[in-house]
């Protein structure tokens, strides 16, 4: 005998939660549906936990990239030291789904840290990294997302700094 759960009992489960539900009893596979036999009771009580639909994983290096407004590119040389230029041991949390297709390298993770023009002109030594452009059901966490950034005003000059690109 199989115990058929109906799908919206099931949809309205919640993960990790133990619930009792009352349950048809059908015949298996093993049985010939046509045999003349009966079941008493018909239902029963079945008691389930549904599993968490959500999973994580652990990526060991995650790379960082760099942003800045287009304007700013010919006036600042940006760097991030070596040591800083990938974080360590991000955990990723979010459905099967998507971590599996994380885990396959169809979906890549890379972090990044977006400096503003006052930022640039304040000569910040640091920015906390960030993930965007995911799907919102992921979520992150990294022990220290703070990467250094060393940023070095280009002198004005034909080849960069503040009259870069022809401007006036």
């Amino acid at each position: 005998m199989v115990a058929q759960v109906d799908p919206s009992q099931l949809a309205a489960l919640q993960e990790g939660v133990r619930s009792i539900l009352r349950v048809r009893l059908v015949p298996g596979p093993v049985l010939d549906r046509d045999s003349v036999f009966s079941v008493e009771p018909a239902q029963v009580d079945v008691r389930l936990t549904v599993r968490s639909k959500t999973e994580s994983h652990v990526l060991v290096s995650v790379p960082v990239d760099l942003r800045l407004p287009a304007g700013e590119l010919g006036r600042f040389d940006v760097t991030i030291p070596a040591e800083d230029q990938a974080l360590s041991n991000v955990t990723v949390k979010g459905p099967s789904e998507l971590i599996q297709r994380i885990k396959d390298g169809q979906l890549v993770v890379r972090a990044y840290i977006r400096l503003t023009y006052e930022e640039l002109e304040a000569g910040v030594t640091s920015k906390r990294a960030e993930f965007s452009g995911y799907p919102v059901a992921l979520s992150f966490e990294v022990e220290n997302p703070e990467v250094s950034v060393e940023i070095r005003r280009r002198p004005p000059g034909p080849n960069g700094g503040d009259d870069a690109g022809g401007a006036p």
